[in-house]
């Protein structure tokens, strides 16, 4: 098997507050053969008794040194905050154009899997980390990252929870590429690929995408459409607001205070930001069209600069956003 992937996509030149990736790298799929199967040695590397020092392999391949599923355990589920880099949306690849979710809540879907190895080990992710292909890691073209799923190998319903923090395989029939380790662990390591299933997981809320374009798949069903965007969106005073945030008369006459939480080039995934923002704070949250194509999710108005500050910690606490302060 063969396919194409992209290990880093190009960071902007001293812009750290966007997520991205360094820089772009085509990925190759290691095929089986009996010349390239894992041996029992200790270690990938050469031997001390061997003069040839250890080159990366131009194409990819499972590693020398071998590993046994029994051995090898699941990632631990965790909270998490989203990456610094890798959440940039939308991003190209190969001259075609890929969106993140909104959120990772209630994803699910079913397609191919694949896997990567020893040609990326030590390489840096799309979150900047090394890739290690004796962890439990894998790619997502779409998953705000880092995210813990559960992936399933539908052939054989052995089961692993790996943590994605890479993008890719950018093959339209794969929605997955694990890591060599997590494909040894549900059993498709020689073959290659292999139906899956993957389901997100969470230890507390699921951190939002606020900056950028996101996308909500039609391909991912009504069922699971609906657990992404969570309920109908709510109506413009959701919440009842507290005495404390209703302006006065006086006030009403000045400019009012609002916190902006996002602004999206589509109303679901303003919508489904509301509506989650309208189970936190009790001030109104509503979704401005500027025009055809801009959506801005507000909060308030607020009596005061210190309850829009409050509302804002609590707003960054649960990553829903990072609240900008406009009066109007």
């Amino acid at each position: 098997m063969t396919h194409s992937r992209i290990l880093l996509l190009s960071i902007l030149s001293g812009a750290l507050t966007l997520s991205g990736c360094a820089s772009q790298t085509q990925k190759g799929h290691y095929t089986p053969s009996s010349t390239t199967k894992p041996s029992t040695t200790n270690s990938s590397m050469p031997s001390a008794a061997s003069s040839a020092p250890w080159q990366r392999p131009t194409q990819d391949r499972a590693p020398l040194r071998a590993v046994q599923a029994d051995t090898l355990r699941d990632a631990t589920p965790e909270p998490v905050t989203l990456s610094r880099y890798g959440n940039k949306t939308p991003y190209d690849v190969l001259g075609k154009r890929y969106y993140l979710l909104p959120t990772a809540a209630g994803y699910s879907e079913v397609g191919v899997g694949s896997w990567y190895g020893e040609k990326f080990h030590g390489q840096p992710t799309s979150t900047m980390e090394p890739y290690d292909l004796y962890e439990m890691t894998a790619a997502h073209k779409s998953l705000p990252i880092p995210t813990y799923a559960r992936v399933t190998n539908l052939e054989n319903n052995r089961s692993v929870i790996v943590r994605i923090n890479d993008r890719g395989p950018f093959v339209d029939d794969r929605i997955i590429d694990l890591s060599y380790a997590a494909a040894v662990k549900i059993g498709y390591a020689e073959k290659g690929t292999a139906r899956v299933r993957v389901e997100t997981l969470s230890v507390g809320p699921f951190p939002m995408v606020t900056q950028g374009e996101t996308r909500t798949p039609q391909k991912y069903g009504s069922a699971n459409r609906t657990a992404l965007t969570s309920r109908t969106p709510p109506t413009q005073n959701t919440h009842i607001t507290t005495e404390s945030n209703q302006p006065n008369a006086n006030q009403r006459n000045q400019a009012q205070i609002f916190l902006q939480v996002g602004a999206f080039s589509n109303s679901e995934s303003a919508h489904l930001l509301q509506n989650r923002l309208s189970q936190l704070v009790s001030a109104p949250v509503t979704v401005a069209q500027n025009d055809s194509s801009h959506f801005r999710v507000h909060v308030g108005p607020f009596n005061n600069e210190d309850n829009a500050r409050r509302a804002e910690a609590q707003i960054r606490s649960k990553q829903l956003g990072n609240p900008l302060l406009i009066r109007r």
